[in-house]
């Protein structure tokens, strides 16, 4: 079975909220599938799978 790629552009402003929802996906029995870790490409890059209906939320934040 083949799941259909989507894309989506975040509107989130700063680092903070993002470490802030990624954390609250994790605290509300989210899965980890890849903790926050600065990239080689210069972001901040975490994913969480929501318990709730299993999206897998891939978060960047970008550093200027």
């Amino acid at each position: 079975m083949y799941q259909k790629a989507t894309t989506s552009k975040s509107f989130l402003t700063s680092e903070a909220d993002m470490r802030r929802i990624y954390d609250k996906l994790v605290a509300d029995n989210g899965q980890a599938t890849a903790p926050l870790q600065d990239t080689f490409f210069g972001a901040l890059h975490g994913e969480v799978t929501d318990h709730i209906n299993g999206i897998n939320w891939v978060m960047n934040h970008f550093r200027n």
